[in-house]
């Protein structure tokens, strides 16, 4: 008999709050599915009391490895898409990352496996929800800026809203240990657009 081999993935986990018993549940889903898969997890990334808007140390970590050119992994392995991404849009932004790295990412509860037909096709309805959410957000800001301009203002931006400062040491000794812009951004509080416009500016 023909013996499958095993194909090497990393495993991340997620609690919103200080919790075992999640990270135990989500780990015993992810062993159940490579016990059936034949598939090995060679590392484990764990980031426990860490919710959806924090900043989450060993996804950037994991993330980082995964994408290097050296990293043999076949792609990484979670319980369900909320302990993976914040939303839609990441999800398929860091899906997008993976598959440019030949890296496949794998959604256990989800029913999501980007390297199979259907996985790809849950993905493509993901990239749809996405649109339309961007959609109504664009409609909103519309209108927003509609109602301001009636209300004597052209940008539609809220009026008196304080100017955020950078703190570009904190940038800097972050960016030192190699922290991407995304993730110094939620560090500071600010918004990844807001700190590339001010990088930009102070270049």
């Amino acid at each position: 008999m023909e013996t499958l081999e095993k194909l090497d993935y990393f495993a991340y986990l997620r609690e919103s709050v200080d919790l075992e018993t999640g990270i135990a549940i989500q780990k015993n889903f992810i062993e159940k599915y490579c016990t059936f898969k034949n598939v090995v997890i060679s590392k484990w990334f764990i980031d426990n009391d860490r919710s959806a808007y924090k900043y989450r140390p060993k996804y950037e970590v994991m993330m980082n490895e995964i994408l290097s050119p050296e990293c043999g992994v076949s792609g990484v392995i979670c319980a369900s898409l909320s302990r993976f991404g914040r939303n839609t849009a990441e999800t398929l932004t860091e899906h997008n990352r993976l598959k440019a790295a030949n890296k496949e990412l794998i959604l256990v509860k989800d029913n999501i496996d980007s390297n199979t037909i259907l996985g790809k096709a849950m993905m493509g309805m993901l990239a749809v929800f996405n649109d339309f959410e961007r959609d109504v957000i664009v409609e909103r800001l519309a209108n927003g800026r509609a109602w301001a301009k009636i209300n004597g203002t052209k940008s539609g931006k809220p009026a008196n809203r304080p100017e955020i400062k950078i703190n570009w040491k904190l940038f800097d000794e972050n960016k030192k240990i190699g922290l991407s812009v995304p993730s110094i951004a939620k560090i500071m509080g600010i918004s990844k657009s807001k700190l590339y416009n001010a990088i930009n500016e102070r270049i």
